[in-house]
């Protein structure tokens, strides 16, 4: 795991000198990089160490911040889940219209189950967002 990290930090960092980083790459680093964490660590204190390092890493390298640190994760594993598969559907978003304007859709269970999940998980985060607007409306 820790060769992986270093490639990605690595890249993110040519990235930076090479002066071609976006934040496409910083918010896919960020959601990479919390994934692979919260498959091999115990307990947001290590994350959360780990995570200032590589940022603090980053942000050394030049004068200004260069990746903003997200903290979506805020110790709930499911939420930071649902915000990530969002992500990856934003990033997946042009293929799919591709596929449906050209009637190419894969039509078979596993992509139906797949696309089902992003419904779901909007449908989640939609709701929970809802709410909180009622609340602070109600407040």
């Amino acid at each position: 795991m820790s060769d992986k990290i270093m490639n990605a930090l690595c890249y993110v960092y040519h990235k930076i000198e090479s002066s071609t980083l976006d934040n496409y790459i910083c918010d896919f680093f960020y959601y990479w990089i919390t994934d692979m964490l919260l498959k091999h660590l115990t307990g947001s204190l290590n994350y959360n160490k780990i995570m200032n390092l590589l940022y603090n890493f980053l942000d050394n390298t030049t004068e200004s911040n260069v990746c903003y640190v997200h903290h979506l994760y805020k110790n709930d594993e499911k939420y930071f889940n649902v915000l990530k598969l969002m992500f990856d559907y934003s990033k997946d978003y042009n293929t799919y219209m591709e596929q449906r304007a050209q009637d190419n859709l894969p039509c078979n269970e596993n992509y139906q189950k797949y696309i089902q999940n992003y419904v779901d998980s909007y449908n989640e985060l939609y709701d929970k967002c809802k709410k909180k607007i009622m609340i602070k409306n109600i407040v």
